[in-house]
């Protein structure tokens, strides 16, 4: 009984060691991980999210100047269709000018 004892006092103060190796390994693993997580997040923070803020603003910019373009190109289309009939009158009576060939 005495000599299991010892065998058994032996096994646990190894596996305590053990236990408690692995516990560092692993507190050393979270806090590696949270230190990764916190440089991440400042990154994200400083660097990540306002250049995508910048983008999209330019983004949206450049969508708003796109559709100014467009409704001013729809508002000449009738002075153009204007001018294009009246050009075409004038060659009209151009060609009613021009002798006979």
């Amino acid at each position: 009984m005495q000599g299991n004892s010892a065998q058994i006092k032996q096994f646990v103060k190894d596996k305590k060691k053990q236990v408690d190796e692995d516990l560092t390994a692993i507190q050393q693993v979270a806090k590696n991980t949270s230190n990764r997580i916190d440089a991440f997040v400042k990154e994200y923070n400083d660097q990540i999210e306002p250049t995508i803020r910048k983008e999209v603003a330019n983004a949206k910019n450049t969508l708003a100047s796109a559709r100014k373009m467009l409704v001013e190109m729809q508002d000449t289309i009738p002075e153009i269709e204007r001018i294009l009939s009246n050009t075409k009158k004038i060659l009209v009576k151009a060609k009613k000018c021009l002798p006979i060939r």
